[in-house]
């Protein structure tokens, strides 16, 4: 694992997650959850909102790419300095070149009103900071399984104008993955019903992609 805070970081490619969290000792927690689970991803850390769409936008101190590498996905906190998750999050999904990149909410709070307010503004998913270690990362374990295994992401900004499909940095499949993302359902209070039209959505999803096999 890999991990810095936007600082200059890792030489080897690999899944990368953006987290916004200011709170040091949560910080702290994260890494040592993926090191205990042994994946190969590289972590960016930011303090609050305000850095986080800087990072995305490669403003500032996040300028260069190598250093801060386009996200996979981005786990943003709800309580934050200067502009929370929430603010966060609304802005993200009203700015073209970052509406689509995929967003998860992880709070300490299971208040069903602050769940329910960050799928209404775009929120991927909702993961509770449970204070189990070992449970925290059974979920966490199976968020990867599913991000940045099971799913297909867009491509980063700028790609799409290249033609044809983004090559996948994602890490080799995970061998507990089935095993790790039953647990994962504790972690998303609400998250059953929180969009109950997703199974019919898109009837067409398994031949939308027809060279998804090959990428």
């Amino acid at each position: 694992m890999h991990e810095t805070s936007g600082d200059a970081g890792a030489t080897q490619p690999g899944p990368t997650i953006l987290i916004a969290e200011n709170e040091s000792d949560h910080r702290f927690v994260l890494k040592r959850v993926f090191r205990t689970v042994g994946l190969d991803v590289r972590l960016r850390f930011v303090n609050d909102g305000e850095e986080m769409l800087d990072y995305l936008e490669r403003s500032g101190a996040y300028a260069d790419p190598e250093a801060s590498p386009w996200p996979d996905i981005v786990l943003i906190d709800l309580h934050m300095p200067r502009r929370d998750g929430i603010s966060t999050l609304q802005e993200i999904r009203s700015r073209k070149t970052l509406r689509s990149v995929p967003a998860i909410i992880f709070s300490s709070s299971d208040q069903p009103h602050h769940i329910d307010r960050a799928y209404a503004s775009g929120a991927n998913a909702y993961l509770v900071k449970v204070g189990d270690f070992e449970q925290l990362v059974t979920h966490l374990q199976g968020m990867v399984a599913f991000w940045l295994h099971a799913a297909r992401l867009p491509r980063p900004p700028g790609r799409h104008a290249l033609g044809g499909a983004a090559k996948s940095e994602a890490a080799a499949p995970l061998p507990e993955a089935a095993a790790a993302l039953p647990g994962a359902a504790a972690a998303l209070p609400g998250a059953a019903d929180a969009r109950p039209e997703a199974a019919d959505a898109r009837p067409e999803a398994a031949d939308a992609r027809p060279e998804a096999a090959d990428e």
